[in-house]
């Protein structure tokens, strides 16, 4: 049930002259994975600079060449997470959200379909919607661009969810 992605390009949001796009995106924000693709991929580079210093070498222990194989594998994954969290994104229009989450395709999601509004770990760092099967729809954090656009429009276009969610002692016993 993927959707194809926006025709103005991965990194534009926001309506058209044409009023087609997005109305916001919700995504993390540059800097929170940035950092961690910077630190991985010089931890690579030190690592890959690390093992051709050693190579050819007699006295190189293999304790020592095994360590650095695995922190090489390391930051590349991590490089690769990150590219995959760069990825992930809710974008709002005015009758339905598209989700994307890491490297899978794009959902389209409608009002109708979010069920509950569930805390993540408290109230203020964000909330998960799920479906009436609790399989869960999206995930959110307060630190994310677009996030107080999204919740007024969740509370617009899925007020029953959002009015559970944000009464004392709601979904979650908060």
């Amino acid at each position: 049930m993927g959707t194809p992605a926006p025709s103005q390009g991965e990194r534009s949001a926001g309506r058209s002259a044409a009023g087609d796009g997005p109305l916001f995106r919700v995504r993390r924000r540059r800097w929170q994975y940035m950092v961690a693709r910077v630190v991985a991929v010089a931890g690579f580079l030190v690592a890959a600079l690390l093992l051709l210093a050693t190579a050819g070498r007699d006295d190189t222990e293999t304790g020592f060449l095994i360590a650095v194989v695995v922190f090489l594998v390391v930051c590349a994954l991590v490089v690769v997470l990150t590219i995959g969290l760069a990825r992930s994104a809710v974008e709002a229009f005015p009758d339905h959200l598209r989700v994307r989450s890491g490297f899978g395709q794009w959902r389209t999601v409608s009002a109708s379909d979010i069920a509950t509004i569930e805390t993540e770990a408290s109230r203020w760092s964000g909330f998960n919607a799920r479906d009436a099967r609790r399989r869960k729809l999206f995930a959110v954090f307060s630190v994310y661009a677009g996030f107080r656009e999204l919740c007024t429009w969740l509370e617009q276009h899925a007020p029953g969810p959002w009015r559970a969610y944000v009464a004392p002692g709601g979904p979650t016993k908060r």
